[in-house]
């Protein structure tokens, strides 16, 4: 009796689209937000997938992947390589150490979290780049990028949510 392959692509598929979804995240966070007095403001997209999936599904984002989605991210983006992969790794691997406190909370709770979680990783960027660039990075653009990005955390969360309840619950 001969085996069908298309379960076995189907769930690879399934197994793999947490990577592309961030990865995709990072194209999407090219585009810059234009608003008066604040320009090139980017919300934080990616640091957004890689807590989600660090909460709900780690095993499905392990930390080669969040290692090259950073490189990808601080190439696309021009930051020097490294910044964002260490600041991305560093906050998975945090998140997953706190895995079972996030895991089946609210929603709420785990946006507090991501609060908490998005103000030490715009600290972190915001030091390591005042430090490469030897001067101070203006802080209301970045206080506006962490509401921006905070803001953004439950409609992008809600979208990866329902991804993750309708196409990854077998997985």
């Amino acid at each position: 009796m001969k085996t069908s392959t298309w379960p076995l692509a189907g769930n690879l598929i399934m197994r793999v689209s947490p990577f592309i979804i961030t990865l995709c995240l990072v194209l999407a966070s090219i585009l810059p937000i234009y608003i008066q007095g604040y320009p090139g403001v980017l919300p934080l997209l990616t640091l957004m997938g890689v807590f989600h999936w660090a909460v709900y599904k780690p095993a499905l984002l392990p930390a080669y992947s969040v290692f090259f989605i950073g490189l990808i991210h601080d190439i696309l983006h021009g930051f020097p390589l490294g910044v964002n992969t260490v600041v991305f790794l560093i906050i998975f691997g945090v998140v997953t150490s706190q895995h079972r406190f996030f895991f089946g909370k609210s929603f709420t709770v785990v946006w507090i979290g991501f609060g908490i979680v998005l103000a030490g990783s715009i600290l972190m960027i915001w030091i390591l780049m005042s430090l490469l660039n030897s001067t101070l990075i203006k802080v209301p653009i970045i206080l506006f990028q962490y509401i921006l990005t905070l803001g953004l955390y439950p409609v992008l969360g809600w979208c990866l949510l329902r991804w993750q309840k309708f196409l990854l619950k077998r997985v």
